[in-house]
This record gives structure tokens, sequence and C-alpha cells, in this order.
């Protein structure tokens, strides 16, 4: 892409500077104008650090008085991934009574706790119960599907920057640090004071768009995505090998 090209491709996605328009695969993609200004201040930058101060300066005029930090996060983050900035709770499973003309007993809620890496979860479930206030209400932590708490991983690993070179050279796109609301067996060994990066093969240039997404209904793998993939492996597995030499 040229400096002064009005238009920016990045993965699948194609964002013209002229009308503001971002597309994935073809597809308008809506975006409001505070996060469409966010994405703009990256991409003109790539593989350099972009301030959260630069980008207040950028949204915000120097006399107007905002939570800055709330509102980026709200901003730039979607609902569904709001389980990234603090620890969610979501009622999944509910059951209570047996007949329908019948008030039930006692009730049960399954909880699904998306926790922060390093949330103190005993805690957690001290301020649960002082929320709830009912000395009727009991609640019971699960820990069969629990996961340990640890730090995130660092950013500033021969790992990680041999996983950013390889991003560059195969997909032609910076590497940006996500954390997955999601669970993951690498909080085990994080635990233990390791650093653990989760990559994998899926490049969606169809189904995303479409609303699909990881364990729904259609989820599918191209072989144009498994095959970079393992270009990706290969190239990122020679760099962690050289940087031991």
């Amino acid at each position: 892409m040229a400096a002064d090209s009005p238009t920016i491709r990045f993965g699948a996605f194609e964002l013209d500077l002229r009308t503001g328009e971002l597309r994935r695969a073809g597809r308008k993609v809506r975006i409001q104008e505070q996060p469409l200004c966010v994405l703009v201040s990256l991409l003109e930058r790539p593989g350099e650090l972009v301030t959260r101060d630069e980008l207040r300066r950028k949204l915000w005029q120097s006399d107007t008085f905002v939570d800055f930090d709330t509102g980026l996060n709200k901003m730039c983050i979607r609902d569904s991934n709001y389980s990234m900035l603090h620890t969610s709770i979501s009622p999944n499973i509910l059951s209570g009574g047996y007949q329908v003309n019948v008030i039930p007993s006692q009730a049960e809620a399954t909880l699904d706790i998306r926790a922060l890496p390093d949330e103190d979860m005993p805690a957690f479930y001290d301020l649960m119960r002082k929320v709830i206030d009912d000395p009727s209400v009991a609640v019971v932590p699960n820990t069969r599907n629990g996961r340990p708490g640890s730090a995130p991983s660092r950013i500033d690993t021969d790992i990680y920057r041999a996983i950013e070179a390889a991003n560059r050279k195969v997909y032609q796109v910076p590497t940006i640090p996500q954390m997955s609301t999601g669970a993951t067996d690498m909080a085990f060994p994080r635990a233990k004071g390791m650093q653990c990066y989760g990559v994998g093969p899926a490049s969606d240039m169809e189904d995303l768009a479409k609303g699909f997404g990881a364990h729904s209904d259609q989820e599918r793998l191209l072989e144009d995505s498994l095959y970079k993939f393992l270009q990706f492996q290969w190239d990122f597995l020679e760099r962690v090998a050289m940087t031991k030499k």
C-alpha cells in the first residue's frame, strides 16, 4: 500500500479513508465514527505503539472531561467481548419445580463465570454472596471446570517476537494480542510461570460475515487457511530455533 493510498487493506478487511467505509471480504461492516478514528490511528502506524494518550487527543478535545478508559474500552470492544475487561457471569442453566401448578420449594442456577486471569476467585465468590445478600441462597463453587489464576503472558519474549515476524511474512498483518473469553488449558502452565500463546489456522473470509462463529452450526476451515497456517508454523519454528543458536 502506498503512503498516499486512500485505501488500506489488512487481512480480509479493506478501509476506504475517503468515505470511512470498512469492508470485510467485500461485505460492508458497520462501524461508528470514534471506533473508526481509533482504527485509522492504528493502521496509519503499523508496527508502532500508539499510546492511550494519543488516542485520547484524537477522540476528545482538551476541554472535554470524560472517563477516558471506560469510554475507550466500551467503544472498541463489542458487548460479547466484555469478559476481556472484567469477570462476567452468565446464568446458563436454570432448574426448579416439577409440576406446572406447584410453586417450587427450591431452584438452582448454574453460572458460567468467565474470570480474568488474575481474578481472586474465593474473594469473587464472597463478593457474590454479599451482593445477593440472602442467607437462603448458597453459592457453591464448581471446581471441576476451574482454571488456576495467573498473570497474562508477556509480549516481549523471543517467542512472541517470532509470532509477530511470522505473521508479517505469511499474512502481511501486524500482531494484536487478544485475551480470549473461552477456557484454555494454557492456564495451568501459565500458573507455573510459563509464557503461553494461542494461534490458529482460521482465516474466515465467508462464515463470520454471515453471523457464524466458533462452535456454531457452520464451522469450517478453508483449505487455503490450513496451507498458510503450515507456512506460518514453519516460519515461526525456524525463527525460534535460530534464536537459540
